[in-house]
């Protein structure tokens, strides 16, 4: 499994010098917040810095994993509990400029 390889190389302690992403296919809330504990265990990180909804389809499937109880309410709940740690944003904002971290 790629997040177990990834996590074997994060353990030797550059976990701040990357920016870590996965995905969620799932719909719901519960579902999508539950793959991405998953994940988390897997790689051995306390947070992601991006978690994408992954493979949106039909305009059904992009209501509902939007809508109230949907996918997003998992993303934006883990955005909430996994601020990234000061070397890491200090990292994002060299990488990638001031505009990346708006609203955190």
């Amino acid at each position: 499994d790629a997040e177990i390889t990834v996590g074997r190389a994060l353990a030797e302690g550059e976990r701040a010098r990357v920016v870590l992403s996965t995905k969620t296919a799932r719909r719901t809330k519960e579902e999508a917040w539950q793959e991405i504990n998953e994940s988390l265990e897997r790689v051995g990180t306390d947070y992601f810095d991006n978690v994408h909804l992954h493979g949106l389809g039909s305009s059904e499937d992009i209501d509902q994993r939007l809508g109230p109880g949907g996918a997003i309410e998992a993303l934006l709940q883990a955005r909430k509990q996994g601020q990234p740690d000061e070397d890491t944003e200090r990292l994002l904002r060299e990488r990638y400029g001031a505009g990346l971290l708006q609203g955190r």
